[in-house]
């Protein structure tokens, strides 16, 4: 079975350490595979995570957000017939549309037959921010909150617990089934 963990969140949020904490520690002994689709400076974030050892695949043929049924889908039936990893963690771009990655995977099964692959999803939410980015980005903002299973919640240390609050109800007001956590801690968030 291939895990596909999709990690999303906006620019800065914290996806790239939460993913190298979650391979380094959660996912430790698992043959893991990093796909980033990031613009800017995407040599700083690949190079952060080479540093553990994990295989890093760029997908640079287009955005995973908007073209996901060509370039990504492709790029990752390639990773796991070529690299047979069990876990795929895959940081697309701060402004990716989970929804549309969604749709993409429904597809995959086809084009993996007899590969059984786990799909699941987690949003990271800079607490400190997430009122602002919600009120000038709302469709992007809301789409990765309500498209995730868990919502981990970063940039909280200082901040008040009026302010942490009030992060979690936004949370909540989008996503009232997700799993949550604000406590700095990844464990409450892992998948298993």
């Amino acid at each position: 079975m291939v895990r596909i963990d999709i990690v999303s969140g906006f620019l800065g949020a914290g996806k790239t350490t939460l993913i190298k904490r979650l391979a380094s520690e959660a996912f430790r002994g698992e043959k893991i595979i990093v796909m980033q689709n990031e613009f800017g400076e995407v040599g700083i974030d690949r190079d952060f995570l080479a540093a553990t050892g994990i295989g890093i695949t760029q997908v640079s043929a287009g955005c995973i957000c908007c073209s996901p049924d060509a370039d990504f889908l492709e790029s990752l039936v390639n990773v796991i017939q070529w690299n047979r990893p069990d876990r795929i963690l895959v940081e697309p771009s701060g402004m990716a549309k989970v929804s549309m990655l969604k749709l993409a995977l429904e597809d995959l099964p086809l084009r993996l037959p007899g590969t059984e692959v786990r799909t699941d999803w987690i949003c990271v939410v800079d607490a400190a921010r997430c009122a602002v980015q919600l009120r000038n980005l709302p469709e992007f903002f809301s789409d990765q909150i309500r498209g995730s299973r868990a919502v981990f919640l970063s940039r909280t240390a200082g901040l008040a617990p009026e302010k942490l609050a009030a992060a979690e109800a936004l949370v909540r007001g989008i996503n009232s089934e997700a799993v949550i956590s604000s406590d700095g801690r990844y464990e409450s968030i892992i998948i298993a």
